[in-house]
């Protein structure tokens, strides 16, 4: 594997950069890393994909009884991936962002390297594509390895039309098989999770809508920041500190601002998920203890929509969504799940970081 990786890079290096990332080249890198075990044939896809839509469905009635969702929508289309599957789905969703903030960010960073490294420009672009690619490349290529199911909401690009629940079926055998667990239980318990999702973006539809907007205001402060690039370079020479996100330096506190209100808002989705799947699971399904401890480490963050996270700089940890929890359960204890869910209502309703780190400061403002 590791022969393979430098391989590629080392063939890329010879070639002049002509963008920030090279998508064939990082899917190349992310194919590598995802290895050729638990390929499926497209008739054991079909017949997998009909056994986890009977799952959906059988628990779909569960989740919208406890969240007293009303009529429910229709059930999101249910796919069985393999690895390399899921990696080109989610490589066509991240270019929808990323491709507008590369090419701004390389015409800066041209702009840039002439300024500064006016001999050294040509390497200083090189070393910024292969080291922007091959993390993407790689990170896909690791997740592709852990990731079990997915919601696909983050990033409504052209991969896909519509929004689907899509599962691993490698990844998921794998981790069966490596602890021991029944099958037909665990996968019931990563559906009422990934279920949860799918009704609070079928039931709120403004709610993709504002995550899609707060994405797009991060582009357009980046874009902001890279265009204060020629007119500092016209003050001074000295060049800003160099990494993939060397742009933020030109950013003031607005950058916070949006970090927190992405931190919130990926805190409560994930929260309010792993609490459904508790609270539905212990009620309907077989519990079990070391089940339920294997799952809390696995299932919850999409690892799709952290790869975005990472390379855009938010750096979401995994407290931060066992805070999201805390803020959920929280709410329930003092009020209730009706009062809590006045989240779903409108973005004004939704969490600070600051109060999802204090619930009891949502529930004043909220009360008011």
């Amino acid at each position: 594997m590791i022969s393979g990786i430098l391989e590629k890079i080392g063939w890329q290096a010879l070639l002049p950069a002509q963008k920030l990332v090279d998508f064939e080249l990082a899917a190349s890198l992310a194919f590598e890393i995802a290895g050729e075990e638990g390929l499926m044939s497209d008739k054991e896809k079909e017949k997998l994909s009909r056994e986890y839509f009977q799952v959906v469905a059988n628990v779909t009635p569960l989740v919208a009884e406890y969240i007293k969702a009303g009529k429910t929508p229709a059930l999101s289309p249910v796919l069985a991936f393999n690895r390399k599957e899921w990696i080109v789905v989610n490589l066509e969703n991240l270019k929808f962002f990323l491709e507008p903030l590369s090419k701004s960010y390389w015409e800066s960073l041209q702009m840039y390297s002439k300024a500064i490294y006016p001999l050294g420009g040509r390497v200083l672009r090189k070393i910024s594509n292969l080291s922007v690619t091959s993390e993407l490349g790689v990170l896909m290529g690791y997740f592709s390895r852990r990731v079990l199911a997915q919601y696909d909401w983050q990033v409504p690009g052209p991969a896909i039309t519509g929004r689907l629940l899509y599962f691993v079926e490698p990844n998921i055998k794998a981790w069966e098989e490596r602890l021991h667990l029944r099958p037909y239980r665990v996968r019931e318990w990563i559906c009422l999770h990934e279920v949860a999702h799918s009704l609070q973006f079928g039931l709120h539809p403004w709610l993709e809508g504002y995550i899609l907007s707060l994405l797009q205001e991060y582009i357009g402060l980046a874009e902001k920041a890279l265009g204060l690039i020629e007119e500092k370079l016209s003050k001074e020479r000295m060049p800003l500190s160099w990494s993939w996100l060397w742009w933020k330096q030109l950013v003031g506190p607005e950058y916070q601002t949006l970090v927190g209100k992405v931190q919130a808002a990926m805190s409560l989705l994930e929260g309010y998920s792993d609490h459904v799947m508790m609270e539905v699971g212990k009620k309907h399904l077989p519990y079990d203890e070391y089940l339920i401890a294997v799952l809390r480490r696995r299932v919850g963050q999409s690892l799709a929509s952290y790869v975005l996270e990472r390379l855009l700089g938010f750096h979401l940890k995994l407290k931060q969504y066992e805070l999201g929890e805390h803020f959920v359960s929280t709410v329930v204890e003092q009020k209730d799940l009706e009062f809590l869910n006045q989240v779903w209502q409108a973005p004004e309703k939704l969490p600070s970081w600051e109060e999802i780190h204090y619930p009891e400061k949502w529930i004043d403002r909220v009360k008011e």
